[in-house]
């Protein structure tokens, strides 16, 4: 219907205009949009510091999210925490390992790592092709692979971040057996509850992609992201609030 393709034209204008104009006054203005702490990303500082310290490895892993397919949103997102983790986790003398449940995925999580060791004079190692594994095609063969990884590494620390079901208690038993602290969140909102359980640093699935804007290393692109974030919740609640109203509407004009 054309009233309701006009709305719908002009609330796409609305939140592009919203959008641009967050971005302008955070970057050039200079404005600065604060998030709502999470305190599982406030613990990640003290969780890298630790493991610096003692001079062991972190383990990253991202879980059985493909980059193509129904999971390649979870996938992507894995891509994006990881590179905006890869500057502070690669500081320590030991570079992390990064485990994945897909092959493409691990591909690309080498060329993070490299393109990090490049872009960033504090990470002093190259990786090498075992700082990136693919540890099975399956959910559960990737979590007895991830498992097995860390008994034989003995991190300090292990980020528990993507595409991650049940399979996700398999990888708290061995971090509980090595007595490995932890961060874990799962985009699978079948199995939010499990991180919850399994960690004390556990996040809900909306807070993983929202993770690159807590976490970017660059001040300016983090600020974007921040800005974006705020744009997406401001227009979330005008939606919700369209609705609202014209639910109301609808039941008023039913009474007329």
């Amino acid at each position: 219907m054309p009233t309701i393709d006009l709305v719908a034209f002009i609330a796409l204008i609305a939140f592009i205009g919203l959008l641009a104009f967050l971005l302008y006054g955070g970057i050039v203005m200079g404005h600065q949009l604060r998030l709502r702490p999470i305190r599982a990303v406030q613990a990640l500082p003290d969780l890298v510091e630790s493991a610096t310290e003692t001079g062991s490895p972190i383990q990253i892993n991202l879980g059985s999210g493909a980059i193509s397919g129904t999971q390649s949103l979870a996938g992507l997102s894995s891509m994006a925490i990881l590179a905006s983790l890869a500057p502070s986790v690669g500081v320590s003398s030991q570079l992390p390992v990064v485990t994945t449940g897909d092959g493409v995925s691990a591909l690309l999580a080498q060329s993070v790592l490299h393109q990090a060791h490049q872009q960033y004079e504090q990470i002093e190692r190259a990786p090498s092709p075992n700082n990136t594994q693919f540890t099975g095609a399956t959910p559960t063969a990737y979590a007895v692979g991830a498992a097995l990884l860390t008994e034989k590494n003995h991190p300090q620390v292990s980020l528990h971040v993507g595409q991650l079901g049940t399979e996700a208690m398999w990888l708290s038993v061995a971090d509980e057996r090595q007595n490995v602290r932890n961060l874990m969140a799962t985009t699978a909102t079948q199995a939010a509850e499990i991180p919850l359980l399994a960690s004390e640093n556990a996040l809900f699935p909306e807070e993983v992609f929202a993770l690159p804007a807590y976490l970017h290393p660059e001040p300016e692109k983090r600020q974007a992201l921040q800005n974006s974030l705020v744009a997406q919740d401001i227009a979330r609640w005008v939606v919700v609030g369209t609705i609202l109203l014209g639910s109301l509407a609808l039941t008023l004009q039913s009474f007329f």
